[in-house]
């Protein structure tokens, strides 16, 4: 699990940053889930899709970052903080998604140093997520003049 050298990053987040994804391998599943309980007794958790596990916390994400840098998990593969969930209408709109990211995302960038798009895309939508990726990582650089690094970036 890579977190930033100091957690200064994760300050903007701390007061909406209670809801965070967690990955597992699907066989592992039921694992991670215990983890997840042990770290955060209070959180709720739900399957968004195989082996993608949404928590609403009662514990911040820097927090719980913090506490499983020192000491990582077995099981839970990757955590991220939920900055921001778009509901798509039927007909994809990236141009809501570029304004969501200029609001909710890009302001917590670090500058100087490189990016990449994840996205998770759930149900049958008609746009993929590599189609969504592109279309925000051109966005991503030309607002903050950053560098897109799919390889290895030190953001998602």
């Amino acid at each position: 699990m890579r977190l930033p050298a100091d957690f200064a990053a994760l300050e903007g987040l701390e007061s909406a940053a209670y809801q965070w994804i967690a990955t597992a391998d699907e066989d592992f599943v039921a694992e991670a889930l215990s983890e997840l309980v042990s770290i955060d007794r209070g959180g709720q958790t739900r399957h968004l899709a195989a082996g993608v596990i949404l928590i609403d916390g009662t514990r911040s994400f820097a927090e719980i970052a913090e506490e499983w840098a020192a000491a990582p998990p077995i099981f839970v593969r990757h955590i991220c903080p939920v900055q921001a969930a778009v509901r798509l209408p039927a007909v994809a709109d990236l141009a809501l998604l570029e304004t969501t990211v200029a609001t909710e995302i890009a302001p917590y960038l670090a500058a100087g140093a490189p990016f990449s798009v994840q996205t998770r895309v759930f149900g049958a939508p008609e746009i993929k997520p590599f189609d969504i990726n592109q279309r925000l990582s051109v966005r991503i650089g030309e607002m903050t003049g950053l560098v897109l690094d799919v390889r290895a970036p030190e953001q998602v």
